[in-house]
């Protein structure tokens, strides 16, 4: 690792540098030696990284070849390839966590609509289980949504809960407040 510190390409503007290389390079080598098991999807963005992370491999195997012999320019090739697996690493990471996000908010919003039909729609001594379980559910997602995407991405699910809930066939207002509310979960708790 201390190539990627000491090597002149390590100050190349364009590429930042890395933040943890010893664990980004393990995952460069986990992805170019088990893509198939870390890599699920064909998109882009799944080949992207995967290509960065065969490349990495190869200029360092090509770089470790020469054991008694300095290369710059091998350190320097194998510098470049390490922060353009870097950045792809952190690409295929940010849209992976974008489709989580929007996945969890569906189901979050899908929760809502449960909510609002479990509360105006049932009585008796079980439901009170229902309705606690549902606001759990809905409350736990939502912290998930603003520890994967931050306060914006909950403030956003929150607001097509609003939104959504003025298309409600039966549009009463919900006695309970919604779970963006500053009384159920400020925006700084996480």
């Amino acid at each position: 690792m201390r190539v990627l510190l000491t090597t002149p390409a390590n100050n190349t503007s364009d590429l930042r540098p890395s933040k943890v290389p010893g664990r980004v390079f393990v995952t460069g080598f986990l992805f170019a030696a088990h893509s198939q098991l870390l890599v699920t999807g064909t998109s882009h963005m799944d080949a992207m990284v995967k290509s960065a992370a065969e490349t990495m491999t190869k200029t360092f195997e090509e770089l470790s070849s020469l054991l008694h012999e300095v290369s710059w320019q091998k350190q320097h090739v194998f510098v470049v390839s390490f922060k353009a697996f870097n950045v792809a690493l952190d690409v295929w990471k940010e849209s992976d966590s974008q489709q989580l996000v929007s996945s969890m908010e569906r189901h979050y919003l899908e929760l809502d609509r449960l909510w609002q039909t479990v509360q105006r729609q049932t009585s008796g001594d079980g439901d009170e289980e229902w309705r606690v379980g549902i606001q759990n559910q809905r409350r736990d997602l939502l912290k998930k949504i603003r520890v994967l995407g931050g306060n914006k991405a909950a403030d956003s699910a929150v607001q097509k809960q609003h939104k959504v809930r003025t298309t409600y066939e039966d549009p009463q207002p919900s006695t309970t407040p919604s779970l963006g509310s500053a009384q159920v979960m400020p925006s700084s708790e996480t």
